[in-house]
């Protein structure tokens, strides 16, 4: 694998970048985004579990574009969610992929 081909996936909350988890008011319109660089493509799962409940898939694209924003987003009160984002570069040797998750806690 070459390095310095390898796919850089940022995530912002509100258009702040954001790397880590984040803990969030509940019920405040909130936008999620992402954007990989050095990407020919991404999949994209994004899940969440409200109180007392299971995880629940709610996107979900194996062929996502490179960048993407999710607006606007109302997170329920005590609810953990979570964007898990796989990017490729095949244009690379070896097809190098990066992998990267953002998880909020809407309190």
């Amino acid at each position: 694998m070459a390095r310095g081909l390898e796919p850089v996936i940022a995530f912002s909350i509100d258009g702040v970048p954001n790397d880590g988890p984040a803990t969030l008011p509940a019920n405040v319109p909130v936008t999620v985004a992402y954007q990989a660089t050095n990407a020919t493509s991404c999949a994209v799962t994004a899940y969440s579990r409200l109180p007392v409940e299971f995880f629940t898939t709610w996107y979900e694209n194996k062929n996502a574009p490179t960048a993407l924003r999710w607006a606007p987003l109302k997170l329920g009160s005590g609810g953990e969610y979570y964007w898990n984002v796989v990017c490729v570069n095949r244009n690379a040797p070896g097809a190098p992929e990066t992998h990267m998750t953002l998880g909020i806690d809407a309190l």
